[in-house]
């Protein structure tokens, strides 16, 4: 039996447009969209990516060659790089070019192409990624999308049982026994589907100030102990998810935990699927 196998490309491109909704203010509008929300629109560095699956070629050994996958992905990118969106793509004449909408509408003409050059193939994944701090995955028309930013917490802590002597901590826990800190990166997951009106599945204000007061105000540049206790990044995953779970309930999807370049956390059951993206 062959086992089928994952294969992931991604492209860049960068173009301008704007959102924008009726009966909103001018300040009402930012609070939605953003940056994007800017009376003459902005300019954004864009990254697509597809992953697709399917059992490798038996002469070739691919599922589909390198030229081939770039080719097949610029063809839906090159539609907006370098261009005004709005103006260029007839798609967005009644809907905001959001990241939610841009990234079903790629997903939509990838499946589309993809059915028709390989359909031995299937488009798993498809991600937008907006700047540095913003993206959005599709996996599939009828399913719910994944709406992620990243935030910045810097603390200290240090891993410390306070029923042993800290001679038996500085054994168990090596250097981390000794107060140190981390800016940690967190990677905030929302799902859910696009509101009509606007295009957002949560409105980029409000799901920074969520953030905002429910982590950063509360756990940033605080010593994490005298907070919840003895830390990992096991434990701070936990804590975390717990938390934003109480304020979103089923909205909320998961959340990567980045203490350093080379350990990073998510919740088994909620990003199982994601664990490729923790390194």
């Amino acid at each position: 039996m062959k086992i089928k196998i994952m294969k992931s490309h991604r492209v860049f491109l960068s173009a301008s447009l704007q959102c924008a909704a009726r009966g909103l203010s001018r300040e009402e509008t930012r609070q939605v969209f953003g940056v994007a929300g800017a009376p003459q629109g902005a300019g954004f560095n864009f990254e697509l990516t597809a992953t697709v699956a399917g059992v490798p070629d038996a002469e070739t050994g691919w599922l589909i060659s390198e030229e081939e996958f770039h080719q097949w992905l610029w063809q839906v990118a090159a539609q907006w790089d370098h261009t005004f969106v709005n103006d260029r793509d007839p798609a967005f004449a009644a809907e905001n070019p959001t990241l939610e909408n841009l990234s079903r509408v790629a997903f939509a003409r990838l499946e589309s192409s993809l059915a028709e050059r390989r359909p031995h193939l299937k488009l798993i994944r498809v991600r937008l990624k907006q700047g540095d701090d913003w993206w959005v995955d599709c996996e599939g028309l009828e399913l719910p999308l994944l709406l992620t930013a990243r935030f910045h917490l810097n603390c200290l802590h240090r891993h410390h049982n306070p029923d042993l002597p800290m001679e038996e901590n500085v054994r168990l826990y090596n250097k981390c026994a000794f107060i140190h800190g981390h800016e940690y990166q967190i990677e905030v997951t929302l799902r859910g589907q696009p509101q009509l009106e606007h295009g957002v599945i949560c409105s980029r204000a409000d799901f920074q100030s969520v953030v905002q007061a429910k982590l950063l105000d509360r756990y940033s540049e605080t010593y994490l102990n005298e907070v919840i206790g003895n830390t990992s990044g096991e434990i701070l995953t936990e804590e975390w998810s717990r938390v934003l779970r109480e304020h979103w309930g089923d909205r909320f999807g998961y959340v990567v935990v980045r203490e350093t370049r080379k350990n990073s956390f998510v919740e088994a059951a909620s990003g199982r699927s994601q664990a490729l993206y923790l390194l």
